[in-house]
């Protein structure tokens, strides 16, 4: 059996050749959640990536896109191309979409169509492909539509009712295969998946602490810098990141000399600053509808470098992980002494930590771990 992966994720470099030419950055957290699943699928089965490029308010300047195929270790990537315009995008990318799965069926028809369940394209496409040419569909159910920021309602009914759509699903937690999967259809829980795999750090003479992510203030950007302005330390607080609160981190960098924002980097370049810092902080605020149906993955990823984890609790993730992460509430002021905490660690009880949040993420969320979940439920589907 062969899988068709159904995706917006592309390779390492053709993301970042994305980023370059975005005017809105695209998701890296979902670049990289789909991107280690890839993996996590190809360990077991021959697999084919059909991706399409991640569009957002006219993401690109080119008038036509189309990014060459190519192969990452083993694995090959089909871009479907498509001209950049209001009304011949969608038609474009349906049309090749389409004939591109018709290839690939006259190769192969033992076909299980695993997708991007969140992409209205993607999911009403392979949907009716499969059903034309009896063929299963496994849909990646990652998020709440309702929950989405900057996409108007009539879209999130859309995403709704498509999801529904599946012959089986692969859900973040349970909250959501029940929203996605009310015929109560087969379905796999896989909360997260990490492929940390930069054991370098930076040479760096300042200690300091990282956040790398998306910059809302409704995750708590302001809150982390706010707790940090008020400790007094020589370490400094590191930004990576592209979000409407962009220009104020910039405008804090300005105005203190320990804050620094390094804008959008690579994820090699992320996992490097993530190693080197003294602790990883996930200030995101408790949100009870965000707790149900969402799972920080950035949180995981800290969790796999070598530093310690600052985090606001998340009811599943504080299961897995207990003491080997540093909890903290979402105000200023919890943030701050969490701050302070790490800075007057010993070195000893950093490691021990650091080593303890290593071996859960592995046990739980590891590429071998996943990948074996993975093999037992797609072969249970047939």
């Amino acid at each position: 059996m062969k899988i068709v992966y159904l995706t917006t994720s592309m390779t390492s470099s053709t993301f970042n050749e994305l980023v370059a030419k975005a005017k809105n950055s695209p998701n890296p957290s979902n670049q990289n959640f789909h991107h280690n699943l890839i993996r996590a699928f190809a360990a077991n089965y021959p697999i084919q990536v059909i991706s399409i490029t991640p569009i957002n308010n006219y993401i690109l300047n080119e008038k036509y896109i189309h990014f060459a195929d190519e192969q990452e270790e083993y694995i090959n990537y089909h871009y479907i191309p498509f001209k950049n315009t209001k009304w011949r995008r969608v038609f474009d990318l349906n049309r090749h979409l389409n004939a591109y799965l018709k290839e690939l069926y006259k190769k192969e028809n033992n076909i299980l169509l695993v997708v991007d369940g969140m992409n209205v394209t993607l999911a009403l496409n392979a949907q009716k492909f499969a059903h034309k040419y009896n063929l299963k569909t496994l849909g990646i159910i990652s998020d709440n539509p309702k929950l989405i920021s900057h996409v108007s309602n009539f879209r999130k009914k859309r995403m709704m009712k498509v999801m529904h759509g599946f012959d089986s699903y692969l859900c973040l937690n349970e909250e959501l295969n029940n929203l996605a999967n009310p015929n109560k259809k087969p379905h796999l829980i896989i909360s997260g998946i990490n492929n940390h795999s930069i054991e370098q750090t930076l040479n760096s003479k300042s200690p300091f602490f990282f956040f790398g992510g998306a910059l809302y203030e409704k995750y708590g950007i302001k809150t982390l810098i706010h707790a940090f302005e008020n400790i007094d330390t020589k370490a400094n607080l590191y930004i990576a990141g592209h979000g409407p609160e962009s220009s104020y981190v910039a405008y804090k960098a300005i105005k203190n000399r320990r804050i620094h924002f390094l804008g959008v980097i690579s994820q090699n370049n992320m996992q490097i600053y993530e190693n080197t810092a003294i602790a990883c902080i996930n200030p995101r605020p408790y949100n009870e509808n965000f707790d149900r149906f969402c799972i920080p993955s950035k949180l995981i990823e800290y969790a796999s470098s070598k530093s310690l984890v600052i985090s606001t609790p998340h009811t599943i993730l504080k299961k897995v992980f207990k003491s080997s992460i540093i909890w903290c509430n979402d105000d200023e002021e919890s943030l701050s002494k969490a701050l302070l905490h790490a800075l007057k660690m010993s070195h000893e009880e950093r490691q021990k930590k650091v080593f303890k949040a290593n071996t859960l993420v592995e046990r739980n969320y590891g590429l071998n771990t996943i990948s074996h979940q993975i093999m037992l439920f797609v072969n249970s589907l047939y």
